[in-house]
């Protein structure tokens, strides 16, 4: 039997409890989270930002806009780089682990 919360017509919602939240200061120079342990992690920024997992980020990668938020997913012992875009002021990443 499923343990998962349920909404008004008794249907399972699949939801995540968040977890552990990172903040990383992003710049013109790459920068990353810890070693993240959980298998799915959310990420807003103040500002544009792109993000590679295990690799030096650079403003080719994946992008993010500010106040957007994105659920990925990892693998235990993945590190997030994060770099701003080109264009944009330094700003502020959240990472949250979801568990």
């Amino acid at each position: 039997m499923s343990r998962l919360a349920r909404d008004a017509n008794a249907a399972p919602i699949q939801c995540l409890r968040p977890s552990t939240t990172y903040t990383v200061t992003v710049g013109a120079a790459s920068t990353s989270t810890p070693a993240i342990t959980q298998r799915i992690v959310r990420i807003a920024a103040t500002q544009p930002l792109h993000f590679k997992l295990n690799a030096t980020a650079t403003t080719s990668d994946c992008y993010l806009p500010a106040g957007a938020v994105e659920f990925i997913h990892t693998f235990d012992g993945d590190v997030i780089h994060f770099i701003k875009e080109t264009e944009a002021d330094a700003g502020t990443a959240f990472i949250t682990e979801m568990i």
